[in-house]
This record gives C-alpha cells, structure tokens and sequence, in this order.
C-alpha cells in the first residue's frame, strides 16, 4: 500500500512539473495567443541571447512594430536589413522609416523587397500607401492594382483604391469599390465610413442613412449626413501602415492583417463623430454672446503625430491654452462654455477615439470650462485656432495637440 502511494504521488508531482516546464514553443504559442506583447519580447530576446538567429530576431522587430515602438524595431532590424536582407525583414523596415517620416527610404526599400520577391503584394500595397500620402495619385493607383492582382486581402487593397477615387471625387468608381465589399459583410470603420462618405457625395441619402442606423454611428443620423456633405476630401495624414507582416508563426492577433494599411477614412481626418444631437437637420441657435453656450459635437482625429479636437458650437465658441507641452498634460480652456452631456462622452470616451491620450478631466470654472489632457507622449506644441464657417456649422475650434 505504501508503496502505491508512493506511485500515485510520484505521477502526480511528474504532471505538475510538465505544466510548469513548457517547451518554448508551447511558450510562444501561449503568449502569442493572448497577445501578451511584453512576454514576447522578453521571450524573444531571451531566446536571441543564447542565439541570435535571423528568425527570432525578425519576430522580436515585427512585436516591437506591433506595439508602435518603430523606434526600437529599426534598431533591432539594423543588422537583418545590412548584413543579410530579405524580402520580410525589408518590408518591415519600410513600413516602419514610413510611419516615422523617411518616406524615400522606405520607397527604396520597398523596391529592394519587390526584387527580393516580385509577388510580395504587401509591399506593393505599402508603396502605393506612401505614393498616395506624397500626392502621386497616378502610381499609387497602379501599385495597389498589382497588390490586388497579387491577392492581397480584398478589404484593404480595394478600400484604397476607393480613397483614392474618392480624393479624385470620382464617386461612382469609389462606390464600385465599396459597395460589393459592405455586401459580402466587410464592415470595418473604415469601409463603412468611406461608403458613407460617397453615397452622400452621390446624393444617395436613403442608402447613406441605412447604412448609418445598421451600424449605430449617429443619433442623429441627418446632422452625420449634413456634416459629411459638407467635408472636402484630401489624403490625410497618416497612421501606421500595417502591412500585415506575422509577428509569429501563429501572429500576435487573430486576424492576419489589421486594416491600419489601407489609407484613412474619407471622413474629417479620420475623425469618430460624438453626437446625441436630435435635430433633423442643423440650424442657427440663437444664442446671445454674453451667454454660456455649448459644445454640441466633438469631432476627433488621430494623426501620429499630433491628435486634433474640433469642438463644433452653434454659439460662438473661443478656447485657449493654459498650459502645455514639454511634459505629458495640456490644459486647455473654453471660453463661456458650459459642461453638458457632450464633454461627459468625451471624458468617458476619449480611449475610443484616440491612442494617444489616456484620459481627459474637465472641471466648470465660472462659466468657463476648463479641459486638462493626459497623454501617452511627451506634448511638443498646443495649436487652437477658429474653423472658417460653413453652410453645416457656425463655429467650429480646432484643437491640435502635437508630438
């Protein structure tokens, strides 16, 4: 009987210890799984101490990518893309010179990459997000049709393709693009914003706003439609292109690629509108000047390198810095403004609508309306100026909180 017991205790300790002794690939897998970020690199980079091997150390670049560190990802690529190049590690290093600025580097590495593989439809994709950003219309448009003739996910490479027809305001063409891909349920923000966009611009206003109430954007979804009617379309600034490089060999997400490498939407600068604006149509409130007025919509962007507010009144609206930059908060003030459900969305929604800030306090002061910003990163300037009016708002401040 003992020593059965014996036995039963010994297989029981030898399980406990083949839970606890996983092998590295369970490891990886487990922490790729959740997306567990800061365990991969310190797996990673545990595992590149005892050998540095070109695979590991391209999974440990692409993790710092897929954190937007693009900084400490370059660093790690330095010695990949110098002493033994491949198609992968290029694309990722032109995908990260991108994203912080070195555009005619990234473009050279790009075609680096092309030679390396020529049927590497991501980078073609890329190239055409960079060509379209620096205005050359015409090539771009050709590089997503080879991304697209290489197979590259129909939901970016045709929704690029829509941002530039839309910037060339041909929207029939843009809606050829968008509409096949809403009906066979793609229907991410960005594809769903751009349809929008060109059915309003089509004067297609019944489909618009069925689209609008089937994916719950606006209360309001006239007031969108007015907005949107009003928008002139450029190519806006860019975000991280995401290519949809693996960061493993199962990926750190479930889905193989994030749509961050189409362009942004053709709605305001990428913007999310938050509204509960029940009026079917905008119009003048008569508000007298010496009286408080109110923030009605507030309309928010995310651009890399700064993030930008436009706080939309049908009163007169003034605001100011108070402080800010050289340090991670921004105050800022609205003149005679008083705080209304509006500025309550934007304190408990702000993690929504951008990556940048954390959080936001506002605090009434009088009849002014004080707003402190807490940011991820260091603020280097603080820009608010007055919106010219236009035929669907009466005053609009714009609020750029720049990197």
């Amino acid at each position: 009987m003992g020593k059965l017991s014996a036995l039963v205790i010994s297989l029981l300790l030898v399980g406990c210890s083949s839970q606890t002794n996983l092998d590295n690939k369970e490891r990886e897998f487990i922490l790729t799984k959740v997306n567990n970020y800061k365990g991969l690199i310190a797996f990673y980079r545990e595992q590149l101490s005892k050998n540095d091997t070109p695979e590991v150390r391209l999974k440990l670049c692409e993790v710092y990518n897929k954190i937007e560190d693009y900084e400490s990802s370059q660093n790690c690529l330095k010695e990949l893309v110098s002493s033994s190049p491949t198609d992968e590690s290029l694309l990722l290093s032109a995908q990260n010179n991108s994203t912080l600025g070195h555009d005619e580097i990234a473009l050279r590495q790009i075609d680096e990459a092309i030679k390396i593989n020529p049927k590497m439809g991501e980078a073609y994709n890329l190239k055409g997000v960079i060509l379209a950003h620096l205005g050359d219309l015409e090539n771009a448009k050709e590089s997503f049709e080879k991304a697209r003739n290489l197979f590259v996910a129909e939901d970016i490479v045709n929704n690029n393709l829509a941002m530039i027809a839309i910037v060339e305001k041909d929207y029939n063409l843009a809606r050829s693009y968008l509409m096949p891909l809403y009906s066979r349920g793609y229907n991410s923000p960005k594809i769903v914003h751009n349809l929008i966009f060109t059915l309003v611009k089509l004067n297609d206003y019944s489909t618009a706003d069925m689209l609008i109430r089937q994916n719950n954007l606006e209360g309001s979804s006239q007031r969108l439609i007015a907005d949107l009617d009003g928008i002139m379309t450029t190519i806006p600034e860019r975000k991280s292109p995401d290519v949809g490089v693996k960061v493993s060999a199962q990926g750190v997400i479930e889905q193989p690629k994030k749509n961050n490498s189409s362009l942004l939407n053709a709605s305001e600068d990428n913007t999310k509108a938050l509204t509960e604006n029940k009026n079917i149509a905008p119009r003048e409130v008569a508000v007298s000047p010496d009286g408080p007025g109110q923030v009605e919509n507030i309309v928010i962007g995310e651009h890399g390198k700064f993030v930008r507010l436009v706080f939309i009144s049908s009163s007169f609206i003034k605001g100011e810095k108070v402080t800010g930059g050289r340090d991670n908060h921004v105050e800022f003030v609205l003149k005679n403004i008083r705080t209304n459900k509006k500025m309550a969305d934007l304190t408990r929604n702000i993690k929504k609508y951008t990556k940048s800030l954390n959080d936001v306090s506002i605090q009434q002061r009088g009849d002014d309306l004080y707003l402190t910003f807490n940011a991820k990163r260091v603020v280097k300037q603080v820009r608010a100026y007055i919106s010219p009016k236009s035929s669907i708002s009466s005053n609009r401040l714009v609020l750029d909180i720049i990197f």
